[in-house]
């Protein structure tokens, strides 16, 4: 079945002939004797309590699972409280996880600051040339417990061999944990690659209408019976209704992500050839560094753009304060165009000189294309150039 057909029909529980899944607003659930033994049991399917299962968590975790080709899934109340409970599940004190800098800022400090409380170390590796981390594996004597990587890396946008990857983390006896939030699975699978496990926060692309905050962890039900176990310690169970919203959105991804990949492309090679642009950053250009790469690994561009307003902050933040249509906001994925300076949001916190390292430099803007008329979206940007 394809992956279109899978987002509008997979993981829907009808309930007395119903189209859609109905939002079970239910904290707890009637116990027979099959509830309390596979309490007993502590069974993941369990229908006892909300915060171990609900019907409706059930129905939106299926559907991502199917569409990740994934034997099961989990939903959580955010994306980092799915990186969070993953990572503790598989993880101890004294292990090592190899990552890189180019990631998402919320993840990077939590990986820098909150796994080193716990003992846990995260060691930061150009991942783009697999063959010099492997030496610098062996260097370091490094043996990492775990390889995480976003394979569209958020904000700089670098493509990273997932296949590769995967090769490489499994000759070390290591899990690949791939946060495909910015591929989405109608790009890219990152299990049929060799991925142990796959994240997404799913306020983005997947609900697609910045309604909801929501995260999901997918895999085989051995290591997702692991991170369940982690879910039910913690807390971080996905609400039911935002269910109800995620497995909606997901519904219509496919067409989604075909309109913002067909105007982000329109948008990408329009700024690349405006003189007040200094640097564009898109899978789906030529000049993109690991173009080749993104041809063979990605089905779709995607809604990502990343772009240089001249040489200055100051350049950028008034051309993103001249644009009438996209929303000056952080997050993206949403039906809305979102525009936003990552240097004074999502990676703040990280020091200037990291951040000029991995590629935000003075001026760097990043764009989430929406669905709008593309040649509206374009007038808007050259009114906001031109009178920058």
């Amino acid at each position: 079945m394809s992956k279109e057909t899978k987002a509008v029909h997979a993981g829907t529980n009808p309930s007395k002939n119903a189209v859609n899944t109905p939002v079970y607003l239910s904290s707890t659930f009637y116990l027979d004797e099959k509830g309390y033994q596979d309490w007993a049991n502590m069974d993941p399917d369990m229908m006892v309590y909300t915060r171990l299962n609900n019907p409706s968590q059930e129905a939106a975790a299926s559907k991502i699972a199917a569409l990740e080709g994934a034997e099961k899934g989990l939903v959580f109340s955010s994306g980092l409280a799915a990186i969070h409970a993953t990572i503790t599940a598989l993880m101890k004190k004294g292990d090592k996880m190899v990552t890189t800098a180019d990631i998402y800022g919320g993840t990077y400090a939590m990986f820098k600051e909150d796994f080193t409380e716990l003992g846990i170390e995260s060691i930061f590796v150009d991942l783009t040339d697999l063959e010099n981390a492997k030496r610098v594996f062996e260097e370091e004597e490094i043996k990492p417990k775990i390889i995480y990587l976003e394979p569209i890396s958020n904000p700089t946008l670098k493509i990273f061999d997932i296949e590769g990857a995967a090769k490489m983390a499994h000759e070390y006896g290591a899990l690949l944990i791939v946060d495909n939030t910015f591929a989405t699975p109608m790009s890219l699978n990152p299990i049929k690659l060799g991925a142990d496990i796959v994240i997404h926060s799913v306020t983005k692309y997947l609900n697609g209408h910045s309604d909801m905050v929501g995260g999901a962890v997918v895999g085989s039900n051995e290591l997702m019976n692991e991170v369940w176990k982690k879910l039910v310690h913690f807390g971080g169970c996905l609400d039911p209704h935002a269910c109800y919203l995620l497995e909606r959105g997901m519904r219509t991804l496919h067409v989604r992500m075909e309109r913002t990949t067909e105007n982000a492309l329109k948008i990408a090679k329009w700024l690349e050839a405006h003189p007040k642009i200094s640097k564009v950053y898109y899978p789906g250009l030529e000049s993109h560094p690991q173009y080749e790469l993104s041809k063979k690994m990605l089905k779709m561009g995607g809604g990502m753009i990343s772009f240089v307003v001249g040489n200055s902050d100051e350049e950028g933040m008034n051309m993103v304060r001249k644009c009438k249509i996209p929303l000056e906001a952080t997050s993206l994925g949403g039906v809305e165009s979102l525009i936003e300076m990552p240097g004074n949001t999502s990676h703040m916190n990280i020091p200037e000189e990291e951040r000029k390292e991995i590629g935000i430099v003075p001026g760097f803007v990043r764009l989430s294309v929406g669905i709008e008329n593309v040649d509206d979206l374009i007038a808007d940007f050259s009114n906001a150039l031109d009178s920058n």
